[in-house]
């Protein structure tokens, strides 16, 4: 069976490998790379970047609990959304937030709901960049995590 992320529902999965099956492939003019992790005896998910970057980093592997949840992505308390108006999707780990992992490409600008109408306005770049330094923040704590587990013993010089 396939698990596919309901938003707002929790889903339990225990990992089966320690790294998921990668595939590049051509999507909608691009190539992506797709993740699929085994679950259970026969299951699986396929993950998106985000969702992969984020079990990487906290370092889950085979027979590892994980809780995941599809939540809509917010910025203080109002929901991002795209240009278009859908709202732009995250997950959650164990908690943890892939922190804007919805947005797949530049091009896809999010915008801010400022009212129960659907205005909106563009987000602006100061709220970019501070998301970015945040991402840039996790991904220099998980190196610094991973350095300190190396053993002087296991340097190659």
């Amino acid at each position: 069976m396939i698990h596919k992320f309901q938003k707002g529902t929790e889903t339990k999965v225990t990992l089966s490998f320690d790294q998921p099956k990668e595939e590049t492939k051509e999507f909608k003019g691009a190539m992506k790379t797709q993740y699929m992790y085994g679950v259970g005896d026969e299951d699986c998910f396929f993950a998106t970047e985000p969702l992969h970057r984020l079990i990487q980093h906290l370092g889950l592997k085979k027979g590892d609990e994980l809780t995941i949840t599809k939540v809509d992505k917010t910025n203080g308390g109002e929901v991002v959304t795209y240009p278009d108006g859908k709202p732009v999707e995250i997950f959650m780990v164990n908690g943890v937030d892939t922190d804007g992992g919805g947005l797949d490409s530049v091009d896809q600008t999010p915008t801010i709901r400022t009212d129960s109408m659907g205005s909106s306005k563009t987000d602006d770049t100061l709220t970019t960049l501070m998301a970015q330094m945040t991402e840039m923040g996790k991904r220099l704590k998980a190196l610094e995590y991973k350095v300190n587990e190396i053993k002087e013993e296991e340097l190659p010089f």
